[in-house]
This record gives C-alpha cells, structure tokens and sequence, in this order.
C-alpha cells in the first residue's frame, strides 16, 4: 500500500444492507441494581483539529504535498507532478491493538478532469503487505465510494464494494473492522456496504491505521479532509453479569434504542455499534426476561466499541446531588447559606433520607452544621442546609456536599464554585449576543458572552462563562470560555454551539463565576432551530444505466423495458446490452437506405406526475459511410398514436449534429408533420450530450441540450394523453454494420424546479449554493414561497447545494446541510 496506487479494478459488489432499529422496550418498576465500565474499548482518538499532528506520520512518493490542521479537520494534499504519474502521500498511525478504525472523510471534487484523485482509510498489517481501504475516487465521470483490498502492497487492488458515481454524498463517515485475519465489516455513512468472515486477509497484528492521497492529477494541489479519527478494540459493547434470557440495550435521550442484543447463559450480552460515529451519548439498560429493568446508568454515558460494562448487584437506587447556589460570591468573614438536594434518578423514584457532610477543601471556613440530615421535599429529592462562614483570605473556593447513601439509595456528591473577595464584589451585568438568534439544525453558530462591571467604579472582569442550552440537545465547542477584557469596565469571550439535528427553541444562558473583585450574573439568548425538511421528493425514475453489466437475454428476462422495433420485423440485425459505459442498442439497415430501428419502452402510471425526461446520449461515430444513424429520446403520446417529441443526435456521411425535433399524427402507423426545433450544424460537436425534454403534453414544451435551453414554447397544442411513451432509441439506414448508440443516466422528475415553503416574513431571497460557496440560482420569497429554476443544471442532477434563506440586507437566515436536489422537490422550513 505504500507504493504508488496502480489503475484499479472496477469490480462493483454491491452490498448495502439497511439497519433496523428496536423500539424501546417497556420497562417494569424501578432498577434495583447499577451499571459500571470496568474496561475501555477506546485505544486511540484525535479529533484532527488541534493543530498538532504529531501522532501521525507522514510519507509518501510524492514530491508536491501539503498538510496541516484546522477546525475543519487534517487537510492532506498531494499533487503529480505530470498528468498520468501516480503519487501518493499518507499519514500513518502506531501499530496498535486496535480492531476498530473510523474517520471521518470529505473529497471535495465532484470531477477531476486531468486524472484521478483517490484519498482513503486504510488498515495494513504489521509486515505492509495487505490491507484494505475505506476509498473516494473523483475522476473524469464524477466521484464515487469503494471497499478494496490488496495483498501485494498496492500492486493490484480488488474491489468488494463500489457506489454508484457522484450518488453518495462528498463527506462519509469510514469505519472498518477487521482482525487481519477472516472478518473484515466496512460501514459507509453509518450503512453497512461489506460484510464477511471468510476472508482470506493475511494482515499480521499489530494493525495500523492509514490516510493516504493518491492522485496522477498535476493542475492542482488536491486535499482530502479528515475529522474524528478514532480506534477502539472492536465493535461491540460488552455487558457482563447480566440476567441470563434478558436484554441488554443502549439507549437515547429521547428513549430511542440505539443497538440491543441478548443476555446469554454466561450473563453476557454484545451489542454491535460499529455503524456509528462514536462516541454514543446514551445510557445503558439490563432488563430481564419478563421486560422488567433490573439495571441502568443513572446518566449518559459517552460509549466506545470494546467498551465493557459490568451490572452490580448493588440494591442502590441512583442518586445525584447538587448545590445552590452556584457559583457564589461572598466576602472574607461573610456568611452564606447553601443548600444540598439529592435526588432518586431511579424509574420509580423516592426520597433519600440520610446525611449530607461539607467541605470546602481545607480552605479554612466553616459550616454549621458540619453535617445535616435530609428532609423530604417531593416523591424525589430530599435535602438539608447548613450556613458558611467564609475564610479571612479571598479567593476561590469549592464547597462540596457529600450525600452518605442508605439502605435504597446510592452515594453521591455535588459541588458550587465560591469566591470570597475582600469586600463587597463589584455588580455585574452579562448579555449574550446574537440575541435573539437562529440558525439550521446541525449547523453552527458562534455566541458572545459579555460581562459589564455596573457599579460607580467599574473595572473589568476576569474568570470565566459557563454556557448551556438548557438541555436543547446541542453542543458547545467550549462549555466553559475565560473573559478577555474589552473595555474599562467589560470583558467578552465566546463559544461555538452546534445546533440539534431537530427544529427546536433553545435558551441559551451564559453565567459568569464572578471573581475577587466581581459578582456573579448570567445572560441569555433566544434561538430558534429551524430544518429545511423535504416535504415531497421530484425523483420519479432512474437508472443510470451502467452499474450491472448485463446480457441482451438477461435485460428481456429482467423485465424493466419493453425491447422492440421495426429491425424485428425485418430481420434487421441489432442487439442490445449493458456495461459499465452505458445501455448499448446497436441496429444495422436491413438494406441500404432502408430504416431499421430499435427501442427500449418505458411506461408507467406511475410516472404520470412526470414532465421532465432526459437521457445522456452518446454516437457511435462521427461519420457515416453513408446513410444515417441517429439516437434520441422520445417523448410521445399514450394514445397510440405516432406524436413524439425527439432529442438526440444525427450522424451521416458529412458528420454528427444534434436537433430537437416534433412529430405530429392522427394514426397509429406513421408521423405525418415534422418540425424542427433546434439544429446545432457545427463541425466537430461531442458526440455525447445530455437530452433533457420538458412538456405537460399540452403547451409547455421545452429542450435543453447539456446545460442550454435550446427550444421553449408555452403555446403548443400537443393534445397528448397520459401515460406518456418514453423511448431510447436508434435508428439506421446504414447497411454496412451494425452501429450502437449507448444511453445513460435515464431518470424522469416532476419539474424542473425546487420549491421552498413555510419562510418567515425577514426571509426576501432564497439561495441554492455550492460546497465551494458559489450561489447556483436565487429566487425572491413571495408569500413564504420561493421557486428556484434549476433546469439548466439538468444534466448534472442530482445538483449537490445548500438551500439558504437570507434577509432584505444580504445576511443569512438559516441555511441547510448539503442536499442532493432534483428538479420537483418541496422543501418547507420546518420550527
């Protein structure tokens, strides 16, 4: 794997298989027992976004290469130094015990039009022989996933999995388990898209992760991005001294479960969790064989494959203990009351009773009582208080309360951050900005906390924000900021809070600490989660035409057109058949200028919605000997008669030109008028272009060749009756040999049109932009709609952009995850 990657085979297994996820199950009285990690699967994690790269690496052949670290992840570029020549360059890790190996990774090219660009993660053995690969390729045809493996150091490569070009989204999340031996499982995206074990791998352990750019592209520097990398043991989490026959889950927040598995005679239960982007936030649950919850966590944990949970025995109920306030402020010889609450986080909950012990850490103050005893508050939480009198020394001090436990309910402790200052602290006032806010589920967005001395004599403040969402279901990139002065009197720092992947209204609160000199206060702001979610999907056919080679009698025994012509009534010679270029149907004229042709029908009430049809179209040559040739699409009336509309090309004896044309009839034998839309009469044209033909079959009727709109009328008198006919076919009067027209990417959509509904009032124009920030087409919103035209882009649908609703003065609303987009999808802005 370490030699330059030589042309790889285009072997395609296609093995996607869907995950069911288990509803959660109901549960019976309250867990009488707890949960404990007694062993860690995790081996080795680098978020790739400190700036330091020293864990890994870094080699390769090339002699042009980059990398470096960012927010968005380890960047590795690698450049040829001449269009052809193979290089590449790698980041390596230590061999390890790891059997688990995940990133997270982007390739930003939807082409590459001077080569191949084909960064990927890989596992090798200990000897650098065999390995296998987690892949993205970008060429000339687009970009597409694959699963290969070697076992002669990148010398030849087999493919055990490949997608369909540019189909998959450009970021992936790689995971592949392996013990080097017999098992190898690869998950894309969280689908799992390989499975075996008997495989035949010969990689020797100690295993090691690599991420490596291959590329025979010299016009540019081209960078793949990598995020989250992380190797733990395996696959599983482990629950052990469980009730034999019951089950062992983990589960969400929201009581969604997440994997589930078994408990066997042993007590043991293994629950695969290889599909996601770890760690998972969720809890563990044991339940026994009558449903009944006999053991959990009491909070979520972070969980990692390997990980190894043991179910104790312990008859404990849960509990957790906080303290009010917190933080605090007080001065020296001050006193101040705190209050300790112990909750039951049990199912079926009840009070603590017991004592509850101070401490502030040997910092020399006192409590009264030392120790105090619970009181029953609600069916829940119990607690007591006792009274602080503050040390003759300022400064921070931690109080904690410890809670004893009893017969029913477990230990635990809680805390409250205390400043003692020298006098009385300075008022404070914090604000957080943008107030109010809104941003895109899943997106981020960075908030300000402000903190302002208000007293007569201000000074700045120092210390430190806490943020929070008030369980929102976000992420801080720091939960807790340290002020930098801006001013005389305020100080500010910030935080990047990455929204839920759900539309909700957040609080977002900022409490500062306070500090020697300044009281404690907090701040919040408003936001709103809005999703752009899809509401109704355009795509109502397609097949690429090229992804499983078949024979012209497997494709009549399939099924999924109706084959025929005239060449079959005349003894014409023609053929049919796929492969990997596209759907071949090759015809040859009976006699010299005599017409044969031959078509692959397709119909369907299914696709009655349709309006838009479009095929890429490829000639076989780009003259004739004599006679003609031409391929098209064709749109026609499904009342028989011989009314079509046609795109395609035509190749005689003085060369290849493309034309839009209309056939009129009120027979079913023969067209009778012909009209020419469009012609396009230069030499030399490409002999493959995108047809696209758009019609209600009444007056709209439009052509686009490419990404041109080549002919548009909304006043034709078409008179055509649904279903329509759609044809790919050929025709020849050439009686020399058979010549094949080749066909790919057939798909049928409702418009070609994205509409976007349900936008607020300060929403004016609505966006469709690129991953490179490019805008694609706008639209204005008239009452909360916008329609966004993307027929010029039909040639390379699915178009992969974000939908951004932005104000009057140019600022962004809410913007979107990168969605694949077809002409007819409804979009509404949901929260």
């Amino acid at each position: 794997m370490k030699s330059a990657h030589t042309k790889r085979s285009s072997a395609v297994l296609l093995a996607l298989l869907a995950s069911l996820l288990m509803p959660a199950t109901g549960s019976v009285g309250a867990a009488t027992a707890s949960i404990i990690l007694t062993q860690s699967g995790i081996v080795a994690s680098d978020s790739l976004t400190t700036g330091s790269t020293s864990y890994w690496a870094f080699a390769g052949t090339a002699s042009l290469y980059k990398y470096y670290e960012d927010s968005q992840g380890l960047h590795l570029g690698v450049r040829s130094p001449s269009s052809g020549t193979w290089v590449n360059y790698y980041a390596a890790s230590p061999f390890g015990s790891a059997g688990l190996f995940h990133v997270t990774l982007t390739i930003p090219y939807t082409s590459v039009t001077d080569g191949v660009f084909n960064p990927g993660l890989y596992v090798q053995g200990s000897d650098y022989n065999a390995a296998v690969g987690c892949e993205a390729f970008a060429d000339w045809s687009g970009y597409y996933w694959t699963v290969q493996k070697t076992s002669n150091g990148g010398g030849t490569w087999s493919t055990l999995y490949q997608s369909t070009t540019s189909s998959l989204p450009q970021t992936q999340d790689c995971t592949i388990v392996t013990n080097g031996s017999n098992l190898l499982t690869v998950y894309l995206g969280g689908n799992l898209v390989f499975s075996s074990t008997t495989m035949t791998l010969n990689m020797p352990t100690p295993l090691q992760a690599v991420f490596q750019d291959d590329t025979s592209s010299s016009s540019q520097m081209r960078y793949a991005t990598l995020l989250n990398y992380y190797a733990t043991t395996n696959d599983r989490v482990k629950v052990t001294n469980a009730p034999p026959g019951g089950t062992a889950q983990i589960v969400d927040s929201t009581n969604k479960v997440l994997a589930s598995a078994p408990v066997g005679s042993a007590g043991n239960a293994n629950m695969k969790v290889g599909m996601y982007s770890l760690p998972l936030n969720a809890y563990i649950n044991v339940l026994d064989s009558s449903g009944a919850l006999v053991a959990s966590t009491p909070t979520t944990l972070q969980i990692y494959g390997g990980d190894v949970y043991t179910v104790n025995s312990s008859p404990s109920n849960p509990t957790t203990t906080t303290v009010s306030p917190s933080p605090a402020s007080l001065t020296i010889g001050g006193t101040i009351t705190f209050t300790a609450t112990v909750t039951d986080t049990s199912s079926s909950p009840t009070p603590s009773s017991g004592s509850v012990s101070w401490s502030d850490g040997g910092k020399g103050g006192s409590f009264s009582p030392s120790t105090c005893t619970l009181s029953s508050t609600s069916s829940s939480t119990s607690s007591c208080l006792t009274t602080y009198t503050a040390p003759s020394t300022a400064g921070s001090v931690t109080i904690t309360a410890s809670y004893s436990g009893d017969s029913t309910h477990a230990t635990s402790s809680g805390t409250s951050s205390l400043t003692v200052n020298t006098s009385s602290p300075h008022p404070t006032t914090t604000t957080v900005s943008p107030n109010p806010a809104s941003v895109a589920a899943g997106s981020q967005i960075t908030f300000t906390a402000t903190v302002s001395d208000t007293s007569s004599s201000p000074s700045s403040p120092s210390g430190s924000v806490s943020w929070s969402d008030g369980g929102g279901g976000g992420s801080f990139s720091l939960t807790t900021c340290t002020l930098s002065s801006t001013s005389s009197s305020s100080g500010s720092c910030l935080t990047t809070y990455t929204a839920p992947s759900t539309a909700i209204t957040a609080t977002i609160t900022a409490t500062y600490s306070g500090d020697s000199t300044h009281a404690t206060s907090s701040g919040a702001s408003s936001l709103t989660v809005r999703a752009f979610v899809k509401q109704s999907g355009g795509l109502l056919f397609l097949d690429p035409l090229n992804n499983v080679p078949m024979t012209q009698q497997q494709l009549q025994a399939e099924g999924r057109y109706y084959y025929y012509g005239s060449a079959a009534v005349e003894n014409a010679p023609y053929n049919f058949y796929e492969d990997q270029q596209g759907f071949h149907i090759g015809v040859e004229a009976a006699s010299q200028n005599t017409y044969a042709g031959f078509y692959a029908q397709k119909n369907s009430t299914a696709l009655n919605p349709g309006q838009v049809f479009h095929a890429t179209i490829s000639a076989p040559m780009r003259t004739t000997p004599s006679g003609y040739f031409n391929t098209g699409i064709y749109v026609q009336t499904g009342n028989g008669y011989i009314s079509f509309v046609f795109c395609g090309e035509v190749t005689g004896p003085s060369g290849t030109y493309w034309s839009a044309q209309k056939a009129t009839s009120n027979n079913v034998n023969y067209a009778q008028n012909y009209t020419v839309l469009w012609t396009d009469n230069s030499a030399n044209q490409p002999l493959t272009r995108s047809c696209t033909i758009l019609t209600n079959g009444s007056n709209l009727l439009m052509v686009y060749v490419d990404s041109s709109l080549v002919y548009s009328s909304s006043t034709q008198n078409l008179q055509y009756t649904k279903p329509f006919q759609i044809y790919l076919e050929v025709q020849s009067s050439y009686a020399g040999q058979e010549l094949y027209g080749i066909f790919t990417d057939f798909y049928v959509t409702t418009g070609t049109s994205i509409t976007v509904t349900n936008l607020p009032i300060s929403a004016a124009s609505v966006k469709l932009v690129d991953q490179s920030g490019n805008v694609i087409v706008s639209s204005a919103v008239s009452n909360g709609v916008a329609v966004l035209d993307i027929g010029q882009y039909t040639n390379t649908f699915p178009l992969s952009a974000r939908i951004v609703a932005q104000r009057a003065d140019g600022s962004t609303l809410v913007t979107s995850e990168i969605f694949s987009l077809w002409g007819g999808d409804v979009y509404t802005l949901s929260g």
